[in-house]
């Protein structure tokens, strides 16, 4: 019962401030002329236009240089699942559940020279901790950020989950990430990337949430701890530093936050490249380098991305492959189309390899250990490919502020001694702000 109390606070607190910032806003008018101004805004026929966009909600000094912005996002998410459960036959199953319940601040002090974040998860039964970090601009394109954020390995992990053309990530994030650390980063637009946008960073090499880059230690057999959560946390690693950078160029003044044209017009596109190396990764848990080429296009409202990623081990149980060892392929090749403004539809293939080598220590370690229960020696190092085909439709209702997703997705499965095929069908809605 405990752990359920901090989401309805939190959302509580938020209502609240909601509130207070309407309350706020009318204040900052001329008394003597806000009764009129809203009078005289409910004539104009652009009163009954229906909106695109929702907020933001904002407070400001007086001088303009402070200010504080909440925000919220709300996901509902319905699943049905098609399941290949054995050779004998195939199972069904249905859920209808919240998916995300994340409130946020954001600002600025003292001009736009320092700003700030907070991101939490208050989803039933959590509370945790996401982002928290703050920005110090030396000169234009020189900032740096302090904090736990997510490191900078693709453009596209980078964008918020908000921008996401499906309701989720694809496999390849479990993998490859990026994930949450804690660090220091030197950017000159971490998620406003310019035409030319670097963002480079030393770590503490440990991922401050066990929901990305978590798939090797599964294939190993091994948990993965979760250092943000707020009612139990899990220690710290011991220091193993991580550096990662991500460098590209932006043509045509591209809007990298989103895999959608929302502007239409004339060909732009981002051409990335992402590169990850722990120094002295956890044996079994850590993928000690990553590299990720990318690339955006888009053109006329349609938008084309893709992405190829490669991870490597440096340290393995039996100690019978190269050092590096090639650990993980994957790739990642999505599509959309935006038309009246308001209806989306979309297509995605994701695809992960995870090389036979890997998959055959993990099993030798598992059959080593005598902590490891009999029936589970069948779930590790079996998964030796994954692959996903879906297609989608989206209706943004206000923008990308109120937003139904829905897709359709084959899940294929290679496993070590046999192949599994399911089918998915997710509907989310999002209220975002």
């Amino acid at each position: 019962m405990n752990a359920q109390r901090p989401p309805v606070h939190v959302i509580a607190c938020l209502v609240v401030l909601f509130s207070a910032c309407s309350v706020w806003s009318l204040d900052k008018a001329d008394p003597e002329t806000s009764s009129g101004s809203r009078q005289a805004d409910a004539e104009k026929p652009d009163a009954a236009q229906w909106p695109d966009r929702i907020g933001p909600f904002e407070f400001e000094s007086d001088d303009g240089l402070s200010s504080i912005r909440p925000g919220l996002s709300l996901q509902l998410l319905f699943s049905y699942e098609n399941e290949q459960a054995s050779s004998a036959g195939r199972q069904n199953s249905a859920s209808i559940q919240s998916r995300r319940i994340r409130p946020t601040l954001k600002g600025h002090i003292h001009g736009d020279d320092i700003s700030y974040y907070l991101h939490l998860s208050t989803n039933v039964g959590s509370l945790e901790l996401i982002d928290l970090y703050f920005d110090f601009r030396i000169v234009p394109d020189v900032v740096i950020r302090v904090g736990q954020c997510k490191i900078p390995f693709t453009r596209y992990r980078i964008m918020s989950f908000k921008n996401l053309t499906f309701p989720d990530w694809p496999s390849v994030t479990e993998y490859f990430g990026a994930e949450r650390q804690m660090g220091l980063s030197l950017h000159n637009g971490y998620e406003k990337q310019k035409e030319f946008a670097y963002v480079i960073g030393a770590y503490t090499g440990q991922n401050a949430r066990a929901a990305h880059t978590t798939e090797l230690a599964h294939t190993y057999g091994m948990s993965v701890s979760n250092p943000s959560d707020l009612t139990d946390p899990a220690p710290p690693d011991e220091f193993h530093p991580e550096l990662a950078g991500h460098f590209s160029y932006n043509y045509g003044g591209i809007d990298t936050k989103t895999d959608t044209d929302w502007n239409g017009g004339k060909v732009r596109f981002s051409l990335g490249i992402s590169a990850a190396w722990d120094i002295r990764p956890v044996r079994y848990v850590d993928i000690a380098q990553r590299i990720a080429p990318e690339f955006l296009l888009k053109v006329s409202n349609i938008s084309f991305f893709t992405a190829f990623y490669a991870g490597f081990v440096q340290d393995t149980y039996l100690g019978s492959v190269s050092d590096p060892a090639p650990a993980v392929m994957g790739a990642l090749v999505q599509t959309s189309y935006l038309f009246i403004k308001r209806v989306e539809i979309s297509a995605r293939y994701a695809y992960v390899d995870t090389n036979n080598e890997i998959l055959e220590d993990a099993r030798m370690r598992a059959t080593a250990d005598a902590d490891i229960a009999p029936e589970d020696l069948d779930k590790i190092g079996v998964v030796n490919q994954e692959h996903e085909a879906a297609l989608g439709i989206n209706f943004y209702i206000i923008g990308t502020n109120l937003k139904l997703q829905t897709d359709v997705s084959w899940l294929g499965t290679r496993l070590v001694h046999e192949e599994r095929d399911d089918v998915r069908v997710r509907s989310q809605l999002t209220l975002a702000f």
